[in-house]
């Protein structure tokens, strides 16, 4: 077993990046404003959830609001109650650009994103 020192250093944990959550219905939601990206942003997690069974939604990037669930850099994209995450390797949001849900319902969703 190894023992950890507390206040010792070690990985970057997410208390070292920012977190956003938004929530929503249909259409776009704004998560990240583009004009808070101003030397670009690197998501190293994104989640989507809705309480509906068949609802697209998607996480995605763009310097104004996206019209539909691919109007952008898309970093997310899916259907149903199962979380979506995106968390493999860091996505370099470049400056300018929002990061934003969107929906294609009136379902109930909520979107998180931890970047730096």
């Amino acid at each position: 077993m190894t023992s950890i020192t507390p206040g010792a250093a070690g990985p970057p944990l997410f208390e070292d990046y920012t977190e956003a959550y938004a929530t929503g219905g249909a259409g776009a939601v704004e998560i990240v404003a583009p004009s808070a990206n101003t030397v670009g942003i690197t998501v190293i997690f994104a989640a989507a959830t809705t309480n509906a069974t068949t609802a697209l939604h998607s996480i995605l990037a763009k310097a104004s609001a996206p019209a539909s669930i691919g109007d952008g850099l898309v970093l997310i994209a899916g259907a149903g109650t199962t979380p979506m995450m995106h968390y493999a390797s860091a996505v370099k949001v470049p400056a300018g650009l929002g990061l934003y849900g969107w929906g294609a319902d009136t379902s109930a969703r909520s979107y998180r994103v931890w970047w730096k």
